[in-house]
Protein backbone atom coordinates (compact mmCIF):
# COMPACT_ATOMS: atom_id res chain seq x y z
CA UNK A 1 0.00 0.00 0.00
CA UNK A 2 1.13 3.36 -1.22
CA UNK A 3 1.94 5.76 1.82
CA UNK A 4 0.76 9.43 1.19
CA UNK A 5 2.82 12.17 1.17
CA UNK A 6 2.27 15.77 0.11
CA UNK A 7 5.82 16.33 -1.57
CA UNK A 8 5.27 13.43 -3.78
CA UNK A 9 1.73 15.13 -4.62
CA UNK A 10 2.50 18.24 -4.84
CA UNK A 11 5.77 18.87 -5.59
CA UNK A 12 6.30 16.91 -8.46
CA UNK A 13 5.15 18.26 -11.96
CA UNK A 14 5.76 22.00 -11.24
CA UNK A 15 4.56 25.00 -9.66
CA UNK A 16 1.66 25.53 -12.06
CA UNK A 17 0.44 21.59 -10.94
CA UNK A 18 1.00 22.36 -7.95
CA UNK A 19 -1.35 25.38 -7.48
CA UNK A 20 -3.93 23.62 -9.11
CA UNK A 21 -3.90 20.76 -7.30
CA UNK A 22 -4.21 22.72 -3.91
CA UNK A 23 -7.09 24.46 -5.26
CA UNK A 24 -8.58 21.27 -5.25
CA UNK A 25 -7.26 19.83 -2.35
CA UNK A 26 -8.64 23.06 -0.55
CA UNK A 27 -12.22 22.53 -1.24
CA UNK A 28 -12.23 18.93 1.03
CA UNK A 29 -9.24 19.46 3.14
CA UNK A 30 -10.64 19.15 6.20
CA UNK A 31 -13.10 16.38 5.44
CA UNK A 32 -9.67 13.96 6.47
CA UNK A 33 -9.38 15.23 9.52
CA UNK A 34 -12.84 14.82 10.97
CA UNK A 35 -13.46 11.09 9.40
CA UNK A 36 -9.66 10.16 11.21
CA UNK A 37 -11.59 11.76 14.53
CA UNK A 38 -14.67 9.16 14.08
CA UNK A 39 -12.35 6.58 13.39
CA UNK A 40 -12.40 4.24 16.72
CA UNK A 41 -8.55 4.15 16.91
CA UNK A 42 -7.44 7.71 17.37
CA UNK A 43 -6.92 9.54 20.26
CA UNK A 44 -9.51 12.04 19.68
CA UNK A 45 -12.93 11.90 19.36
CA UNK A 46 -14.74 14.55 16.53
CA UNK A 47 -17.60 17.05 18.54
CA UNK A 48 -18.33 19.22 15.73
CA UNK A 49 -17.31 22.59 14.46
CA UNK A 50 -16.82 25.12 17.75
CA UNK A 51 -17.17 28.66 17.79
CA UNK A 52 -15.91 30.71 20.70
CA UNK A 53 -17.19 33.67 22.57
CA UNK A 54 -14.62 36.07 24.16
CA UNK A 55 -15.80 36.56 27.45
CA UNK A 56 -16.37 40.63 28.36
CA UNK A 57 -15.70 40.99 24.44
CA UNK A 58 -17.96 41.65 21.17
CA UNK A 59 -18.37 39.43 18.35
CA UNK A 60 -17.21 35.70 17.88
CA UNK A 61 -14.51 33.02 16.08
CA UNK A 62 -15.18 30.04 14.49
CA UNK A 63 -13.05 27.26 14.32
CA UNK A 64 -12.32 24.24 12.43
CA UNK A 65 -12.92 21.29 14.85
CA UNK A 66 -13.80 20.52 18.19
CA UNK A 67 -11.76 17.31 19.98
CA UNK A 68 -12.34 15.61 22.86
CA UNK A 69 -9.29 13.92 23.84
CA UNK A 70 -10.22 9.74 24.76
CA UNK A 71 -7.81 9.18 27.52
CA UNK A 72 -8.71 11.92 29.73
CA UNK A 73 -11.42 13.78 27.99
CA UNK A 74 -10.34 16.96 27.96
CA UNK A 75 -11.72 18.73 25.06
CA UNK A 76 -9.53 21.40 22.75
CA UNK A 77 -10.69 23.51 19.75
CA UNK A 78 -8.40 23.02 16.70
CA UNK A 79 -7.41 25.15 13.44
CA UNK A 80 -6.09 23.87 10.36
CA UNK A 81 -3.39 25.69 8.32
CA UNK A 82 -3.17 23.46 5.41
CA UNK A 83 -1.00 25.96 2.63
CA UNK A 84 0.80 23.80 0.07
CA UNK A 85 2.25 25.77 -2.48
CA UNK A 86 1.60 29.28 -1.37
CA UNK A 87 4.90 31.05 -1.29
CA UNK A 88 7.00 28.02 -3.23
CA UNK A 89 6.12 25.15 -0.66
CA UNK A 90 7.19 27.54 2.35
CA UNK A 91 4.68 26.77 4.48
CA UNK A 92 4.03 23.05 3.32
CA UNK A 93 5.70 21.50 6.41
CA UNK A 94 6.18 23.31 10.11
CA UNK A 95 9.96 23.57 11.18
CA UNK A 96 9.80 26.94 13.10
CA UNK A 97 7.92 29.11 15.09
CA UNK A 98 7.66 31.94 12.47
CA UNK A 99 5.38 29.92 10.17
CA UNK A 100 2.87 30.13 12.64
CA UNK A 101 3.31 33.54 14.35
CA UNK A 102 2.97 35.20 10.52
CA UNK A 103 -0.69 33.98 10.69
CA UNK A 104 -0.85 36.63 14.15
CA UNK A 105 0.56 39.28 12.16
CA UNK A 106 -1.42 39.18 9.06
CA UNK A 107 -4.30 39.12 11.36
CA UNK A 108 -2.65 42.03 12.91
CA UNK A 109 -2.40 44.29 9.51
CA UNK A 110 -6.07 43.73 8.97
CA UNK A 111 -7.60 43.79 12.50
CA UNK A 112 -9.03 40.84 12.19
CA UNK A 113 -8.79 38.71 16.00
CA UNK A 114 -9.90 34.56 14.79
CA UNK A 115 -6.01 33.42 15.01
CA UNK A 116 -5.32 35.46 17.56
CA UNK A 117 -8.24 33.47 19.34
CA UNK A 118 -7.07 30.17 18.62
CA UNK A 119 -3.67 30.81 19.93
CA UNK A 120 -5.23 32.70 23.58
CA UNK A 121 -7.24 29.65 23.70
CA UNK A 122 -4.31 27.42 23.87
CA UNK A 123 -3.41 28.93 27.44
CA UNK A 124 -6.16 30.62 28.35
CA UNK A 125 -9.24 28.82 27.35
CA UNK A 126 -11.53 30.44 30.25
CA UNK A 127 -11.19 33.66 28.86
CA UNK A 128 -13.77 31.79 26.29
CA UNK A 129 -17.44 30.31 26.44
CA UNK A 130 -17.97 27.86 23.27
CA UNK A 131 -20.35 26.25 21.33
CA UNK A 132 -19.74 23.37 19.26
CA UNK A 133 -22.01 22.44 16.06
CA UNK A 134 -22.50 18.22 15.20
CA UNK A 135 -22.11 17.14 12.07
CA UNK A 136 -26.10 16.68 12.22
CA UNK A 137 -26.72 20.44 12.91
CA UNK A 138 -26.83 20.12 16.69
CA UNK A 139 -25.79 22.92 19.08
CA UNK A 140 -24.39 22.42 22.38
CA UNK A 141 -21.75 24.38 24.60
CA UNK A 142 -18.91 22.76 25.64
CA UNK A 143 -16.07 23.49 28.36
CA UNK A 144 -12.72 23.61 26.76
CA UNK A 145 -9.36 22.68 27.91
CA UNK A 146 -7.13 23.78 25.51
CA UNK A 147 -6.44 24.10 21.58
CA UNK A 148 -4.38 21.81 19.16
CA UNK A 149 -3.01 23.02 15.86
CA UNK A 150 -3.65 21.19 12.12
CA UNK A 151 -1.02 21.77 10.02
CA UNK A 152 -0.23 20.01 6.56
CA UNK A 153 3.03 18.43 7.55
CA UNK A 154 5.39 18.86 10.94
CA UNK A 155 8.90 17.77 11.05
CA UNK A 156 8.85 15.72 14.05
CA UNK A 157 11.91 16.99 15.60
CA UNK A 158 10.12 20.79 15.98
CA UNK A 159 6.67 19.25 17.06
CA UNK A 160 7.76 19.26 21.23
CA UNK A 161 9.05 22.91 20.91
CA UNK A 162 6.40 24.61 18.92
CA UNK A 163 3.57 23.10 21.41
CA UNK A 164 5.85 24.71 24.84
CA UNK A 165 6.47 27.65 22.09
CA UNK A 166 2.22 28.52 21.63
CA UNK A 167 1.08 26.11 24.76
CA UNK A 168 -0.84 23.71 22.22
CA UNK A 169 -2.41 20.62 23.17
CA UNK A 170 -1.31 18.76 20.60
CA UNK A 171 0.22 19.89 16.44
CA UNK A 172 -1.54 17.44 14.23
CA UNK A 173 -0.29 16.58 10.68
CA UNK A 174 -3.09 16.03 7.79
CA UNK A 175 -0.48 13.92 6.33
CA UNK A 176 0.13 11.79 8.81
CA UNK A 177 -3.92 11.22 9.38
CA UNK A 178 -3.99 10.75 5.88
CA UNK A 179 -1.94 7.81 6.50
CA UNK A 180 -3.95 6.49 8.89
CA UNK A 181 -7.15 6.56 7.17
CA UNK A 182 -5.19 4.73 4.03
CA UNK A 183 -3.58 1.93 6.64
CA UNK A 184 -7.30 1.61 8.24
CA UNK A 185 -8.74 1.59 5.43
CA UNK A 186 -11.64 3.54 6.86
CA UNK A 187 -14.94 2.99 4.67
CA UNK A 188 -16.38 5.92 5.20
CA UNK A 189 -12.91 8.37 4.26
CA UNK A 190 -12.75 6.13 0.85
CA UNK A 191 -16.25 6.39 0.47
CA UNK A 192 -15.88 9.98 0.18
CA UNK A 193 -12.49 9.79 -2.12
CA UNK A 194 -14.36 7.75 -4.12
CA UNK A 195 -17.40 10.08 -4.92
CA UNK A 196 -15.30 13.04 -5.43
CA UNK A 197 -13.29 11.36 -7.60
CA UNK A 198 -16.22 10.34 -9.65
CA UNK A 199 -17.46 14.12 -9.41
CA UNK A 200 -14.22 15.30 -10.68
CA UNK A 201 -14.28 13.26 -13.57
CA UNK A 202 -17.67 14.02 -14.72
CA UNK A 203 -16.51 17.83 -15.21
CA UNK A 204 -13.50 16.86 -16.80
CA UNK A 205 -14.89 14.99 -19.30
CA UNK A 206 -17.96 17.15 -19.80
CA UNK A 207 -15.31 19.71 -20.54
CA UNK A 208 -13.11 17.26 -22.77
CA UNK A 209 -16.70 17.14 -24.92
CA UNK A 210 -16.20 13.06 -24.02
Amino acid sequence: MNQFSLKNVFKSGGLNKANFLSRIFGLFNEEPVRFWAEMESTPYDYLGRPTLYPKGERGRTTLDFAFRRKSDGSVFVAEMKCEIAYQNYRFMTLTEVKQVQRHLNDQAKINKKSFARFVESATRPDNFNCRVTSRSGHKREITINGSILVWGDVYSECRDKLIDHFGFGDILSVQDIINDLITAKDPNYLEFMEQRSDWSKHLFDALSGK
